[in-house]
Order: structure tokens, then sequence, then C-alpha cells
């Protein structure tokens, strides 16, 4: 006779996380995004005012760190084999159809010229412009695969699919 055993079934596929800890995940991209916001701003106490003003002082580069391969930004990165970098940029592109207040942000740390996010904003936010340069790249897994559009005009636009994948 066989004793009888205890199967556990595991599920693989891409479920929604519970609202709580979707909101938790939210709550800590926002908050990376701004302390992006603060590093990009520096100085600007305007800038840093109108980031406290319309979100409160709270925002840390480091608050997306315990997300790193649970976050759903983490299933990009495992997919399609995304290096950090892209990853930096991709969050920083969607985040502004996240929250629609920072784009306020956005325009303040470097004035829009015909588009909202471009290049030059994405230098600032992120600091490196090389790596910036080598994720936009007509090759790189970030244009390739369609998770950030790159307009003639020169704006940066992250894809819906991105976005509700964040959002959900």
């Amino acid at each position: 006779m066989d004793p009888q055993r205890d199967v556990i079934f595991l599920e693989t596929c891409q479920s929604h996380p519970p609202l709580a800890r979707r909101e938790m995940y939210l709550a800590d991209l926002q908050g990376w995004v701004l302390g992006m916001c603060r590093v990009a701003a520096r100085a600007d106490r305007s800038t840093v005012g109108l980031i406290d003003a319309l979100f409160g002082r709270g925002g840390s580069a480091a608050s997306l760190d315990h997300w790193y391969s649970t976050g759903p930004h983490a299933s990009f990165r495992r997919e399609l084999q995304l290096s950090d970098d892209a990853m930096q940029i991709m969050l920083l592109a969607a985040a502004p159809y996240l929250w629609g207040a920072l784009t306020h942000v956005y325009a303040a740390i470097k004035a829009p010229t015909n588009c909202l996010i471009g290049m030059q904003l994405l230098v600032e936010l992120h600091g490196d412009r090389d790596a910036v340069a080598r994720e936009l790249g007509r090759e790189s897994p970030l244009v390739r695969h369609g998770l950030v559009k790159i307009y003639p005009t020169g704006a940066i636009v992250a894809s819906s699919s991105v976005i509700a994948r964040l959002a959900s």
C-alpha cells in the first residue's frame, strides 16, 4: 500500500497580485521615480518644492530595491533579458502615464522642447548619457521588443502593454 501524499500545485502563469501588494509596489515605484527626480533636480529648490507639493516629501532611489526580482517589471527583465539600465529607462518612461502629475515634475527638471520625455530628460534622470543612448539604440531590447517607441520628434513613449502590466 502506498501512503497518501499531498501534492502542491504551483501556478506558474502570470496573475495579478493582490490589491494590497500591488498598491505597495506602486507606492515603492513612485517613491523610486521621485527619488530619481530629486537627484536630477539637485539644488533647484523650486523643482524640489514642486515634488514636495505634488507628492509629499517621501521617495528614495532605493525604494524599488526589494522588488528587483518580484515586481511586475521583473517579468520584463526575465522574459527579455533587460539590463538594469534598460529597466530604469523603461520605468522612467512609463511613470508619467501612471501618475499624471509627474509630467509637471519632468517638465521642471528639463523644460520640454517638442516632447515631454526625450533623451535629454532621461539622461538627467538616469545620469548616464552613454547608458541611455545604448539602451535606446535601434537594436536595443527596449526598442526591438516595442517596450518604448521613439518618435521622429524625439519623444520616447512607453508602450501601453508596459503601462498596463506595471499598473495591474
